[in-house]
């Protein structure tokens, strides 16, 4: 593991946290989503598959695999909040007609912590993550 992360910039420790954060929104919307009407497959395979693109960005120091895993990342939290715009909108206005307003701060756990994964992968694009050069 030391050899992983021996001579690489600093944006590797920005990429950890980040494929952390990513697994563990995943595992939230996991847990949480077959009590609350099903599970999405756009959102699992968004934030779940962007976890294991994570982790071969990080093996394989590839920006391409970063980017790829930015878009995935975001497209599972924005599926999660827009299939939830119900939800939301019955939360707004205190009412039970279109979702669950009880399950608002769930969802609102899960893309807080999908979209601060997202934020910190830009910032690793732009920290760079790969090896360094001597």
């Amino acid at each position: 593991m030391k050899s992983l992360l021996t001579n690489r910039k600093a944006g590797v420790y920005v990429l950890i946290v980040s494929i952390l954060l990513q697994l563990v929104s995943a595992v939230n919307y996991l847990v949480w989503a077959p009590g609350a009407g099903g599970i999405d497959t756009l959102v699992a395979l968004g934030l779940g598959m962007g976890c294991l693109v994570g982790i071969a960005a990080f093996l394989f120091s590839s920006d391409l695999l970063l980017v790829v895993d930015t878009a995935l990342c975001s497209c599972g939290m924005l599926q999660l909040a827009v299939s939830s715009a119900g939800s939301f909108a019955d939360w707004y206005q205190g009412i039970v007609m279109f979702g669950d307003p009880s399950q608002v701060p769930r969802i609102l756990t899960i893309c807080i912590l999908a979209l601060t994964a997202v934020v910190l992968l830009i910032i690793t694009g732009f920290m760079g993550f790969g090896k360094q050069e001597t």
